[in-house]
């Protein structure tokens, strides 16, 4: 029998207006890709006009938005990796979010927000890019999922920003959703911090160079939410 959470998530996929499947950009196949470029237009209208109506929220399939505003509970304690409207769509449903941004411009200006719709429940967390930075050392995620250096190519100049879920203790976020720099360093690296049962969540996780998610987690129960041209992706943690 499916997980209840995986059934919601089919459910609100499947009672979207949006396609079912990712409609890929394949220009070998002339009349996919034509059907892709045909249909592309409508799509974004469609999902800006749900941004419209449902503001704030997440750059996630409406399929994903609607899943969450069922989901998310008040006592619930979150993490994300890269900040702006979902930020303000967590911080109203939740207990605490502890949110990750590298780009100083747009930190203080969802700072003033913040500030301006009175919300003290954020741990907004400024952790800039640093391109000086060098190291001869593997990240630990590398020795406990058995990989190789060749299996993936993180990316040092964000080894603070990926390596932020080390202050907290194991199993301690409700949900951890991935949506920045570096997205497979912060997902690899925040796996013990998240709660048996909760969310590990990747955007635009139809990207290729995301796919050693898909690897690690394999074992997983996941559900893949999208808008028709770009995936999130939902896995339980066992």
């Amino acid at each position: 029998m499916a997980n209840p959470i995986i059934q919601q998530l089919k459910k609100a996929q499947n009672d979207s207006i949006l396609p079912n499947k990712n409609w890929k950009r394949n220009k070998s196949d002339g009349l996919e890709y034509l059907r892709y470029r045909i249909c592309r237009p409508l799509i974004k209208g469609i999902f800006y006009t749900f941004r419209w109506w449902n503001k704030p929220t997440p750059w996630f399939a409406p399929s994903a938005v609607n899943f969450l505003k069922g989901w998310l509970k008040k006592d619930m304690i979150g993490l994300e990796f890269g900040s702006g409207a979902s930020s303000k769509f967590f911080a109203q449903r939740i207990e605490k979010l502890v949110s990750v941004e590298h780009h100083q411009g747009w930190f203080e200006h969802v700072s003033k927000w913040f500030k301006e719709n009175q919300l003290n429940n954020i741990d907004y967390r400024f952790i800039a890019e640093d391109p000086s930075f060098r190291t001869k050392e593997l990240p630990l995620f590398f020795e406990t999922f058995n990989l190789k250096a060749g299996d993936y190519s993180f990316k040092p100049q964000f080894w603070k920003y990926f390596h932020i879920a080390n202050e907290f203790e194991n199993d301690y976020f409700d949900f951890i959703l991935v949506d920045g720099r570096a997205r497979v360093a912060c997902l690899l690296n925040s796996i013990d911090k998240l709660k048996s049962g909760g969310l590990m969540i990747l955007d635009n996780s139809d990207r290729p160079s995301y796919q050693l998610a898909f690897k690690v987690l394999e074992d997983w129960e996941y559900f893949t939410c999208t808008t028709g041209l770009s995936d999130t992706t939902f896995w339980i943690k066992p």
